[in-house]
């Protein structure tokens, strides 16, 4: 089979990536004459690293690389003042009250690795983003500094105690037999490299399992969902995707998609936002992480599946242009009839956003919302197929009704794509020529989201006639 190949970072991760590094960049900063280590290499950084710290005197280094037996650690900002040792570990989250498992893990991984190779840190902070920050403002402000040296070294014995257990199975020359646990939902290998190849429905296909419940079956040689024993106790959603695995046909409910669909009032609007998200605000008065709508498509449609019209909205990337789009949605979407979305959570959400902006436009867009029906709650209420494997995203939905429609032809083909392609925009990383080229697909993107919400409507429809 030979050795998987790590899949190359999506369009959306590398957007993420870039950014994580500006931070990195900007917090570097703060420290005057800070040395970068970077010579290509663990093994070459962490020589340098042992040079640079052989001198006396007050020293600060970037990216400080420490290496021992076969674990690496390289330490974000490293400081020495008069003989004593400062860790910054810089995090592209921003400043909450509480710090995240995760970031106070990271943080005890570097500080056992650098206590384990003789550098024992006076203190350990977290230099996160700033909730008060603005575009403009000075690098300084960007950043919070959250002291969590006890934290760490409350955490810091049991890292100590799994550290051998860990090198040791890290370091064999054979791997281990792979066993099925709840991470493997999110491994890109479980499909093709692992024990999910050749499995249609891995146990975790079973909608909202508990980690408990889950064990159990595994520790029963249970690992597929049509390996589960016939009068389980199961929710009622996981024996419907159960039933349905068992005998491979779809599961409708005939009465429930009637119902719904006889609460739907036309016209009807079928809607969808884009929305970003960045930590360094991309236009001022905006804080860190704000989620900023972007674009919408609308299809209008009456009886007989006949269109009215549609409608589309891609703001200027160069200003915050939000105050327009709002004004131009409320005029498309008019004042009657239903407003289709799909996972009305969020749309509302982003409505929400609209609202505490423009206080003066509040009622015509709490409006829209009182009008709001979500397909997805239609779909999940009524129908399962197996090939939707727990999932009832529009992805996952579309091709189950739609076979001949998807989004694989299609340049940006996600959500997260489309963000990551528009905050490139508003940064000016492209050219004007390829700059139409993206707002093109955008466009195009958006309105596949609604044009699919249009044809799913008409499947569901069409099961009951």
């Amino acid at each position: 089979m030979g050795v998987p190949v790590l899949p190359q970072p999506s369009y959306s991760q590398e957007a993420i990536i870039q950014e994580g590094i500006k931070i990195g960049e900007m917090a570097r900063t703060l420290f005057s004459d800070g040395i970068l280590i970077n010579e290509g290499s663990n093994i070459l950084n962490y020589k340098k690293t042992l040079q640079l710290i052989a001198n006396a005197g007050n020293i600060t280094l970037f990216e400080a690389t420490f290496i021992y037996q076969n674990a690496v650690a390289r330490a974000d900002i490293l400081q020495r003042i008069h003989g004593e040792w400062f860790l910054f570990e810089v995090k592209s989250s921003v400043t909450s009250d509480q710090v995240k498992d995760e970031e106070i893990d990271d943080a005890t991984y570097t500080g056992m690795i650098l206590d384990l190779c003789g550098i024992q840190a006076k203190t350990i902070s977290l230099m996160r983003v700033s909730k008060d920050y603005r575009l403009g403002m000075d690098n300084r402000t960007f950043f919070s500094v959250t002291d969590c040296t006890e934290a760490v070294q409350e955490r810091l014995l049991n890292f100590r105690c799994k550290f051998d257990s860990i090198m040791d199975a890290t370091g064999r020359s054979n791997k281990p037999t792979p066993t099925l646990i709840m991470p493997c939902k999110q491994c890109d290998f479980f499909e093709n490299h692992c024990v999910g190849k050749g499995v249609p429905d891995p146990l975790f296909d079973l909608s909202r399992i508990s980690s408990k419940k889950f064990n159990e079956f595994v520790a029963n040689g249970i690992y597929r969902i049509s390996m589960i024993p016939a009068h389980h106790i199961l929710t009622s959603s996981q024996e419907i995707i159960w039933q349905t695995v068992k005998n491979q046909r779809p599961w409708c409910d005939l009465n429930k998609i009637t119902e719904h669909l006889n609460k739907i009032v036309e016209p009807v609007y079928y809607l969808d936002f884009e929305t970003v998200s960045t930590a360094i605000p991309l236009y001022p008065d905006i804080t860190p992480y704000e989620t900023i709508v972007t674009q919408y498509s609308i299809h209008q449609y009456t009886a007989l599946w006949k269109e009215l019209a549609h409608c589309e909205f891609l703001a200027e990337q160069h200003i915050d242009d939000r105050r327009r789009l709002t004004e131009r949605l409320l005029d498309d979407i008019g004042t009657t009839g239903s407003v289709i979305v799909y996972h009305a959570a969020a749309e509302k959400r982003f409505i929400l956003s609209l609202v505490d902006i423009f206080p003066d436009l509040a009622n015509r867009l709490l409006a829209i919302i009182d009008r709001i029906i979500d397909l997805k709650i239609i779909v999940q209420d009524s129908y399962y197929h197996q090939d939707l494997h727990g999932s009832y995203s529009i992805k996952a939905v579309l091709p189950i009704f739609v076979p001949d429609m998807n989004y694989n032809e299609l340049d940006i083909g996600d959500g997260l794509t489309a963000s990551a392609v528009f905050a490139n925009l508003a940064r000016g990383k492209y050219p004007p020529d390829e700059a139409v080229i993206y707002r093109n697909n955008l466009m195009e993107y958006c309105k596949q989201d609604t044009f699919a919400m249009v044809r799913i409507h008409q499947k569901l429809a069409e099961l009951v006639v």
